[in-house]
């Protein structure tokens, strides 16, 4: 007990002290997102880049005089593609000195974001969600491939044993609901694009 207090109110100083140095010395929010895949935006106005019409798969450049309106049902009928490797972030001629941290496709890092928008975080988040049900898909499909060459291997071996065989259809069973779960999770993006609206 005579140790324990000590080492106690130590490490309870030594809390009080850092604590608020590690708080205070955390790095400003990032204001920008790098796009890992394409993200089709049909919510709003792009300010600057180049994007392509979904429409018509022709290259748009969008400037801040002639900004790209990606929900216009007459140029953009189908919406606007934002390209990967680009970064979304916020107008630079709302919010001067906007940087962004993340390298785009020209491999720059701390210039202004390719594509600038007020609704940069939706964007974000929406590529966020396809990068991970892209990695969710590939995961399933694997363990499908799996699935399937166990449950073959076990009625190729089963040797007239009832339960083998009962065992390699469950597999396959198995391996069946698994492709149908990884195809019914390439609608996420969809269904969250349509529930948000955007």
């Amino acid at each position: 007990m005579k140790k324990i207090l000590p080492i106690l109110t130590i490490i309870s100083f030594l809390a009080a002290i850092l604590v608020p140095m590690v708080v205070l010395a955390q790095e400003a929010p990032v204001k920008c997102v790098k796009l890992g895949v394409d993200v089709i935006w049909t919510g709003g106005y792009i300010y600057t880049g180049t994007l392509k019409n979904v429409s018509t798969d022709a290259e748009v450049t969008c400037t801040e005089a002639a900004p790209c309106k990606c929900n216009e049902p007459t140029a953009f009928a189908k919406g606007c593609r934002l390209i990967k490797d680009n970064t979304v972030g916020p107008r630079v001629a709302v919010e001067p000195g906007t940087e962004c941290s993340q390298k785009n496709k020209a491999g720059n890092a701390d210039k202004a974001p390719d594509y600038q928008t007020p609704a940069w975080g939706m964007i974000g988040l929406l590529a966020g969600i396809n990068t991970a049900v892209n990695w969710i898909f590939v995961i399933l499909i694997i363990v499908v491939a799996l699935l399937v060459a166990l449950g073959a291997f076990m009625i190729v071996t089963a040797g007239g044993a009832p339960e083998n065989l009962e065992k390699g259809r469950k597999y396959i069973l198995y391996a069946l609901i698994g492709l149908v779960v990884a195809l019914l999770a390439r609608a996420i993006p969809s269904i969250v694009s349509a529930l948000l609206g955007v």
